[in-house]
């Protein structure tokens, strides 16, 4: 759906609309991060999401959703990022920050498909988060059972039709069992492997003090 016309000008705002993707160009420029194009189209994929919850009869439960798996995607790329960047003549480098920003995407995307189950998603996850230190394996095995797939494949699934993405669908995939991959592509179990334990860092609301800090064993 396009925005509405006035006065024979389109109202298109690409702040608006594609502020997601401007937020992740800007940065990656401000923080001299290389393969801005591939950090951008994952970004993008967050910007076509926001537009279609904008629309939806459940926005006002969607787009908090949707934002907050932003964030965490967000915060989840710059690790994997920065984790990637001392593996040393990694393949898969130039998608190091991009497949940590679409390392959850999946959730929004069941957030959208879940909205008329009982329970819908985001009541499924909200009460799954607060569940102290449930294993991340555990909170995709909850999810399978509930809705026949997890978050983690959803992503993947995602990523297959674009040309772009679909060569780190297995890391997104085996993104909680890395292990599977160490055997098939290197490369691949090392993204998978950084996005590991990104994933735990990405939804933490504060970075460890030290080694000793409690929170460095949920990461574990």
């Amino acid at each position: 759906k396009f925005p509405e016309e006035i006065k024979g000008k389109w109202n298109f705002s690409p702040p608006e609309y594609l502020k997601k993707s401007m937020e992740i160009e800007e940065f990656c420029q401000t923080h001299k991060i290389q393969y801005v194009e591939t950090c951008y189209a994952a970004a993008y994929l967050y910007d076509w999401l926001s537009a279609m919850a904008k629309i939806h009869p459940q926005s006002r439960l969607l787009i908090p959703y949707i934002d907050q798996c932003w964030k965490v995607g967000q915060r989840a790329g710059i690790v994997t990022y920065d984790i990637a960047d001392r593996y040393p003549n990694f393949a898969y480098a130039k998608f190091a920050l991009a497949a940590g920003i679409l390392h959850n995407v999946g959730r929004a995307l069941m957030a959208i498909t879940f909205l008329e189950t009982n329970p819908t998603y985001i009541d499924f996850t909200n009460r799954l988060d607060k569940v102290p230190n449930l294993p991340r394996l555990a909170y995709s095995l909850q999810e399978r059972n509930a809705y026949g797939i997890s978050y983690n494949e959803v992503s993947a699934m995602a990523m297959r039709p674009f040309s772009v993405f679909n060569q780190i669908s297995l890391a997104l995939n085996y993104q909680l069992e890395p292990y599977y991959l160490k055997p098939i592509d290197k490369n691949l179990y090392l993204l998978a492997s950084a996005l590991q334990l990104a994933a735990h860092m990405g939804a933490a609301w504060r970075i460890p003090v030290d080694d000793k800090d409690p929170l460095m064993r949920q990461w574990k």
